[in-house]
């Protein structure tokens, strides 16, 4: 999680809620995760 986090400039704890936290109760939350774990994937590759 620390090179994830390192990467991309998030801190380390958001990073492992995302990737480990609860699975979405509701649709609002599955797209929350969705565009938080798309935003995650965007700024690893693109540095």
């Amino acid at each position: 999680m620390a090179t994830v986090a390192q990467r991309g400039g998030a801190d380390a704890g958001y990073v492992s809620y995302q990737l480990f936290g609860p699975p979405p109760a509701t649709d609002d939350d599955l797209l929350h995760l969705a565009r938080a774990l798309d935003d995650i994937e965007r700024q690893v590759t693109h540095t």
